[in-house]
């Protein structure tokens, strides 16, 4: 990763967040004095419901240009269909962008009745293209599917949580715990996937860069739909870091896909009766620990190997 590299997946994805999101939530809030001191509440609450649905989408659709953006970096190349395993991260995106623009969208959608089966169609389709190209040599048939479908099912239950904690976390809390959260699991994974900071990353420069509109309109809940996209985002980079064949990390994949189910914590009902910081404290503690285990774990190797020689090979 050079500073190209960084520049591309980091630096970009970020200041669009605050470049595109702020000015809208700074007119957002200044609309919504101008409406309340004219005395149109009816019209103040159905314009901030819109707003909030619009404003969700766009943040979900700035994750996805951060990922595409962050792949080409690395690659520099998007194929719709490509043979190649490590260039279909794009694929991954788009799935993320769709599940995430249905439950912001449509707030019917975040119902766990309805965001379960979705979130587990998305979860099993980002395992699948890149499990499926292994040789039954590495992983049989069965197993294939198997993981597949455990993929699928720690996509659901991460998409389920995360949009459940984000949303219970007033103002900025929500994109800090994402941002904080998809960063460390980014650099966890670089044991078994040393580019993981350039797919990964681009959603925690976005997150955290909503940071500044949510200071700006505290009151603007903007992150409905973000959770369940860094869900599959995180599936993904895992999934691939993993790769279930012949370089297996168990207790990588462990900790990284335990750490977003951990910001569960802050759900329970003695919890949920606290304030605001207790609760962020509650769902962040535990999971940054997890990752940040995985993370303290990887960046050791991922330094040797970065200032090892290159042995007269150019990248």
């Amino acid at each position: 990763m050079g500073p190209r590299e960084i520049l591309l997946s980091a630096f970009v994805p970020g200041l669009a967040a605050v470049v595109l999101l702020a000015p809208v939530a700074f007119f957002l809030r200044h609309r919504g004095r101008t409406e309340a001191s004219a005395g149109c509440h009816h019209s103040l609450s159905s314009a901030q419901w819109c707003s909030t649905r619009l404003l969700g989408a766009f943040f979900v659709l700035l994750l996805v240009g951060g990922t595409l953006l962050g792949s080409y970096a690395w690659q520099t190349r998007l194929d719709l269909w490509p043979r190649q395993a490590q260039y279909r991260f794009p694929l991954v995106s788009i799935a993320a962008g769709l599940l995430g623009l249905a439950t912001a969208l449509l707030p019917i959608f975040r119902r766990p009745a309805l965001l379960a089966p979705l979130s587990a169609l998305a979860g099993g389709f980002v395992a699948w293209i890149f499990l499926s190209l292994l040789h039954e040599s590495l992983i049989s048939e069965t197993m294939r599917w198997v993981w597949i479908s455990v993929s699928a099912l720690l996509t659901v239950l991460h998409a389920l949580t995360l949009d459940r904690v984000t949303s219970s976390l007033p103002g900025c809390l929500g994109p800090v715990l994402l941002s904080a959260l998809a960063g460390t699991i980014a650099l966890g994974a670089t044991m078994n996937f040393a580019n993981a900071p350039l797919v990964l990353g681009p959603a925690a420069a976005v997150t955290g860069g909503a940071v500044v509109a949510a200071l700006i309109h505290p009151g603007l809940a903007m992150a409905h739909g973000a959770g369940a996209s860094t869900a599959v985002l995180i599936a993904g980079t895992v999934v691939f870091a993993h790769w279930f064949g012949d370089r297996e990390r168990w207790l990588m994949y462990a900790l990284l896909m335990a750490a977003p189910l951990a910001t569960g914590v802050s759900l329970l009902p003695l919890l949920v009766r606290r304030g605001p910081m207790v609760r962020f404290i509650a769902a962040a503690a535990p999971a940054l620990a997890l990752a940040g285990l995985q993370a303290a774990r990887a960046i050791p190797p991922l330094i040797e190997s970065m200032s090892a020689p290159a042995d007269g090979y150019d990248d």
